[in-house]
């Protein structure tokens, strides 16, 4: 299809193709809710502590280019990838509180990860699909899922700032929004994390103000931020020992956007295999660019799938939309202001439900693609590198330090590679 023209949907129907559009008041609606949902790829950013306004400008830019790489055939908005997490808070010894003031070297890996997705992606458009879904199965692909969803564990554990206030919080916001996610109206579900940030920032913000159980929320920096402006850039430095570090990652990267791509493509009844490999490259691309200027790495946002099973709208105009406000806004201080507002025990409430589900994408994917855990190959394959995540088993080779995730997702490929295909019981 022509880029930025799309087929006006026709009077009746409900559900809305990849290239066909609502009408511009009703698409300019949708793109501003999915913009709001999609405010929870901030929190990824948050929890690392990157500036949250180049961040969200980052993740618009990076939409933004998806959309032209993949010629608008896949819908996605760009969001900070999660898996990221753990290895940036262990190679920076962030507090979480504030700016990251080391994420030099980590930009630098943030930078060479985007260029190996990048390289996977041109490898995949010229050899096709069918090696790497043989390097990852969905019996690979749901355990490495599985194990980044369960080795974050421990982040969210650490973030009710040692009060029991705080872990009464942290536990509050974690049932609120699982209540909210489990609503019986469409609406609710869309924006539960947004509603659990807002509800539980207000409930700390009352309850620390008049009873003194926390300190109070000061609302001083959002008062000094201006209403537009640049944010914060910084620049990369490459560090060999950190990118090697990080460079295991990309496996996850390239399963969340495998996985993202194919589910669109079951959606839609459309044969996606084709733009894989541009979906690859656009990550790269976005990931690359936005770890030069100090940004987070990109990957498609697991919440695209489900608000677009809600809406039934897959059209590429609403993401463009999204994209275009990503960007906007981005260029507002006050906006990232707002978002550095969220008490952390708020925050690990909600963290401690995304990562949650994170292991159950996993489960799904195990169960979707009908693996079967009676076979031994499978148990093995599962049961292995989920021990070495949750455990945090790390392997250090001389100046080199590869966390769980990075040494379980490589045995999950090891032991798919190795070990015997044979039929039994």
């Amino acid at each position: 299809m022509p880029l930025f023209r799309w087929t006006r949907l026709p009077a009746g129907s409900s559900i809305a193709d990849i290239d066909q559009r609502l009408s511009w008041p009703h698409t300019l609606i949708l793109g501003t809710q999915y913009f709001t949902v999609m405010l929870g790829a901030m929190v990824a950013a948050l929890l690392m502590g990157f500036d949250p306004s180049l961040s969200l400008l980052m993740c618009g830019i990076s939409t933004l280019l998806f959309y032209v790489v993949t010629a608008g055939r896949v819908p996605s908005f760009m969001g900070t990838s999660g898996v990221f997490v753990g290895a940036v808070i262990a190679l920076t010894d962030y507090d979480g509180q504030g700016g990251n003031a080391h994420l030099g070297a980590v930009l630098g890996g943030i930078l060479f990860c985007g260029a190996a997705t990048f390289l996977l992606g041109i490898t995949v458009r010229r050899f096709g699909t069918r090696w790497i879904m043989a390097l990852l199965p969905p019996v690979v692909t749901g355990t490495i899922l599985l194990l980044v969803g369960t080795s974050l564990a421990s982040i969210p554990a650490t973030m009710h700032d040692g009060t029991p206030f705080g872990t009464g919080i942290l536990l509050a916001t974690a049932a609120l929004l699982a209540v909210l996610l489990t609503s019986r109206h469409q609406f609710v579900r869309r924006i539960a994390l947004l509603a659990a940030l807002l509800i539980g920032t207000l409930v700390h913000a009352l309850s620390g103000s008049a009873l003194s159980l926390a300190a109070p929320i000061s609302l001083q920096p959002l008062t000094q931020a201006a209403w537009f402006g640049l944010p914060a850039f910084q620049a990369p430095r490459l560090d060999v020992a950190t990118s090697m570090t990080l460079l295991p990652l990309v496996l996850v990267l390239a399963v969340e956007t495998l996985a993202h791509v194919k589910t669109v493509g079951d959606m839609t009844g459309r044969d996606l295999q084709g733009q894989m490999g541009n979906a690859l490259v656009a990550d790269g691309v976005g990931t690359m660019l936005s770890g030069s200027s100090g940004g987070p790495p990109m990957t498609s946002y697991a919440e695209n799938v489900g608000l677009m099973a809600t809406t039934r709208v897959y059209s590429t105009a609403v993401l463009v939309v999204a994209g275009i406000l990503a960007v906007v806004l981005g260029l507002s201080p006050k906006l990232g202001a707002v978002l550095r507002l969220i008490p952390a025990p708020v925050l690990g409430g909600v963290v401690l439900v995304m990562f949650g589900m994170i292991a159950i994408a996993g489960i799904r994917m195990l169960h979707d693609h009908a693996v079967d855990l009676r076979q031994p190959r499978n148990q093995v394959i599962v049961l292995v590198p989920l021990m070495l995540g949750a455990g945090h088993f790390s392997l250090s080779l001389g100046a080199l330090t590869f966390d769980g995730v990075s040494v379980a997702s490589v045995a999950a490929i090891a032991l798919q590679a190795m070990l015997p295909r044979r039929a039994g019981p």
